[in-house]
Parts: structure tokens; sequence; C-alpha cells
């Protein structure tokens, strides 16, 4: 049986900071009693208290985000598997004198990196090409009078682990720590995939072009980076910054010219 309890209207309240009223069920501390009782009672400047902290505090932690998209493609040889969401997400809030926020390959939030699989043929030439802008921008922001949209800076980083994995290889945290960071700024990064010993040997497939079979290997892409700093004076203000990148992935033989 569900009891309900309604205080009389002769039992005294409580005075609370902002003119606002509590009566003795809710003095007890319950965050359900303050948001559902009919017994808090606000004064006109207590309500518009009370209205601003639940906006400032919905703002923060809703209304801002910072989040580079992948857009990932590849040549027709290539077997592509995101491993994680295509989207690198900066938690931390960005504004005017802001410092650095990071998505890292070894750290904290590393498991905040996107985490792609490369299969292919074992000896093939992987090529990566990366284009990336180099500032994320409050897109649903309207400029007035030449104003400029607000930016903040952007920088992606690339790894990769090619350690003669197999097809059948799903290890991410092994994969982590054999990675080779790419220098920052580069856009484009070549590997041979690696061979194996035929005891280890991947996914065994029919190659059309002759009768021999071939085997494939995987390799692992990461992509991971950072946002900021932002100084003062440069009209960052709190919303969604966003931006989009593109990964493009091709295959070659090792002996085409």
């Amino acid at each position: 049986m569900i009891r309900s309890c309604i205080y009389p209207t002769e039992i005294p309240v409580k005075q609370l900071p902002g003119n606002i009223w509590l009566s003795p069920g809710i003095q007890n501390g319950s965050f359900f009693g303050v948001m559902f009782s009919s017994h808090l009672r606000l004064s006109p400047p207590g309500f518009f208290m009370v209205l601003f902290i639940l906006l400032a505090f919905i703002l923060t932690t809703c209304g801002n985000a910072q989040h580079a998209s992948l857009i990932l493609t590849g040549s027709d040889d290539v077997v592509l598997t995101p491993l994680t969401l295509k989207e690198l997400q900066f938690r931390s809030l960005i504004m005017n004198s802001s410092g650095v926020s990071n998505v890292e390959l070894h750290g904290d939030n590393q498991e905040e990196a996107i985490v792609f699989a490369v299969d292919a043929i074992e000896g093939s030439i992987v090529d990566v090409w990366i284009d990336a802008p180099n500032h994320m921008k409050m897109l649903d922001y309207l400029p007035f009078g030449g104003e400029k949209i607000p930016s903040i800076p952007f920088r992606l980083k690339l790894a990769y682990a090619n350690s003669g994995y197999s097809t059948l290889h799903f290890l991410v945290p092994e994969a982590r720590k054999a990675a080779i960071e790419v220098p920052e700024g580069s856009s484009f990064v070549s590997f041979l995939l690696c061979n194996r010993p035929p005891e280890t040997s991947g996914q065994v497939i029919s190659d059309d072009h002759s009768e021999n079979s071939v085997s494939r290997a995987r390799a692992y892409i990461f992509l991971y980076g950072s946002i900021g700093p932002v100084t003062l004076g440069e009209n960052v203000v709190a919303g969604n910054y966003q931006c989009n990148f593109s990964v493009n992935i091709e295959i070659h033989p090792q002996n085409a010219n």
C-alpha cells in the first residue's frame, strides 16, 4: 500500500536565503520533496534565482560540446572496421583564457580515441591520407556586423599498430601498446603491412588472379588530438564547436610502380 502524507497548512514553514520557503516535510533535505511538494513557496526574487541556477546548470552540462567527426574512406581492396565511435569528443568547457584539452593515445581518457582496423593482403603497402582543419567552429553562431565565427584550435594526431596481427585479432589494448605515433602535423604515412610466420597467418582467401591463395593481415589506426589553448579576447563563447576530418586508406602491392 502506498501512503501519502499531507501536511496541514497551519504547520510553520522555514525561510531560506532568496525568500525560499520550505515546509517541515522538505526541511529534511529530500530532493524529491523539494521538487514535488506543494509546500515549496517562492517569492518572485526566489523564483528567478532558482530558474537562473537551473538554466546555468543545463547550459553548462548539456549545451557545451566540442567534437570532431571522422569521414572514413578506403580503396576496394581494403576492409575498414571501426571499433569505436567515429567521433572525437572533448568534454572540457572551452571559453576565453582556456588551456589545452586532450584526447590521449595513452592516459586517463585513452578510450575516447578513435580506433579502426585495417585488413588487407599481407605484404601490401598501406597509405594513410589525412585531411583535417586547424580549427573547430561554432556552426550555430550567427555573426553580426562582420563579426567572425568563434573558433578554437584543433590538432589531430595519428598512430598505427602494425605487428602482424591476424584478421581475427581484436585486442585493442595490446595494439595500443605497440602503436607508433606519427609526427604531429603530418598528413600522410605509409607502411608495409607486416608478414607473419606461416603458423600465425591470418585469414586465407582465394586469389582471383592466380591459383595460389593469399593471406590477409590486420593493422590498427588510432586517432586522437587536442583543442585549445584559447587566449583572452578571441571571442570564444560557450557552445557547440565541431568540425569534420577525413582519413582515406589506399592499398597497393609492394612492387607496384
